[in-house]
């Protein structure tokens, strides 16, 4: 029901929340801070930037190719512009820091400052605005208030969630969360069973002031359990009580 919405909404170009009504990205809307010469977004990618500016916690199920990393910057540099939030989090996996920080340079230069709470190839060090390395060192930049946009690693979740619930206390919930590859962090499997928990208590520490983003190139085909989980995380609201989703699907 909610993706058939936002086709309808997407068809007539409109876009309501319930305390405001903001105009539809135009065609030729450019990210703030993009220093890309002609930097445009697509249609789909437009789209998705304003629905979760107006729905504040959704999943973004993109098809592969989109442009899923340059959609999601876009949204971070929106908010932050904005004033919506503090803080944005980016929770990628492991082997994606890197061409993370280079859809950052690529797209917004040093515009757009982004730390790392985890390590990175030591060619890619340069593309961040800070690193911080080991327990101690990833704590520091997610809590720094300074350290505006952080990436952080799925395999360190299950023990940066406390840190990373204080950050969003100190912003007061004004923060913009990304989970990237959703579709993995939430789905069964060897070492998920802890991160998902992780996710989950990160989610917890959010208010109505906090946009979360789950996010996935790939198509969301597996069971209902697995869509349920990212919608939970994305949107603890959006479905009914797990005894009564299993029963009817």
């Amino acid at each position: 029901e909610g993706v058939q919405t936002l086709r309808n909404r997407t068809k007539q170009r409109e876009f309501y929340s319930d305390s405001t009504i903001r105009r539809p990205l135009s065609d030729d809307w450019t990210p703030p801070g993009a220093v890309m010469p002609g930097l445009k977004l697509d249609r789909a990618q437009l789209d998705a930037v304003q629905w979760a500016r107006e729905r504040k916690n959704v999943v973004w199920d993109l098809k592969a190719g989109i442009g899923k990393s340059l959609t999601a910057l876009s949204l971070a540099s929106q908010l932050l512009d904005e004033g919506s939030v503090e803080k944005v989090f980016l929770f990628v996996p492991a082997n994606l820091r890197d061409s993370m920080l280079d859809e950052v340079q690529k797209f917004f230069g040093e515009n757009l400052p982004v730390s790392v709470a985890g390590d990175v190839s030591a060619a890619k060090r340069s593309l961040a605005h800070t690193v911080g390395v080991g327990k101690d060192g990833r704590h520091s930049v997610i809590k720094d208030p300074n350290q505006r946009v952080v990436i952080v690693g799925h395999e360190t979740l299950r023990h940066d969630a406390e840190a990373i619930q204080e950050a969003i206390q100190q912003a007061g919930g004004r923060v913009l969360l990304i989970t990237d590859e959703a579709h993995k962090t939430f789905s069964p499997g060897e070492g998920n069973s802890q991160m998902m928990q992780a996710m989950y208590q990160i989610r917890n520490a959010c208010n109505d002031e906090s946009y979360t983003v789950a996010m996935t190139g790939t198509p969301i085909r597996t069971s209902a359990t697995d869509v349920a989980r990212i919608a939970r995380w994305a949107a603890p609201d959006a479905l009914p009580p797990e005894a009564v989703f299993h029963a009817k699907f």
